[in-house]
């Protein structure tokens, strides 16, 4: 998934860095899903950055079997995810002075589609992860148009 060396020329420096840590993230989560639930068809994971309260909160699903899985990733490759998700802001930080996203829908396909839509601002937008109600719904829906 990451980029040819022509397609990186073209691209510009926070695409590079959006592109990297994408790519890396989409990495862990098609090995881990390979490894734990073989014949899966779509994945999606929506994560949330409030940097003032120093939290990254996520929610992840795989659709195995015909069935939608909430929270099937390890702690370890969660872990890992979070790594890339601060080192991803900080990269982009450092190269662009435009606001950074702060919540974020990433879906991939076993076909190897993928789709990151980031969501700017404190609120979180169309992607705030819900501690009082169901995530699944809105992850569904945004799987559909891959």
């Amino acid at each position: 998934m990451e980029p040819s060396n022509e397609e990186s020329a073209l691209l510009t420096p926070l695409q590079e860095v959006d592109t990297h840590y994408m790519s890396r993230i989409v990495e862990v989560l098609t090995r881990k899903a390979n490894e734990n639930a073989n014949g899966w068809t779509k994945l999606g994971l929506l994560a949330n950055v409030n940097e003032e309260a120093g939290t990254r909160l996520m929610y992840n699903m795989v659709v195995w079997r015909g069935e939608s899985w909430d929270d099937w990733l390890p702690d370890l490759e969660i872990e890992t995810v979070s790594r890339a998700i601060a080192r991803w802001r900080e990269g982009a930080g450092n190269i662009s002075e435009a606001p950074l996203w702060t919540s974020m829908f990433l879906g991939v396909t076993a076909q190897g589609h993928a789709r990151w839509s980031p969501g700017y601002g404190e609120g979180f937008g169309q992607w705030k992860i819900h501690t009082n109600r169901p995530n699944r719904p809105v992850v569904e829906e945004a799987l559909r148009g891959l």
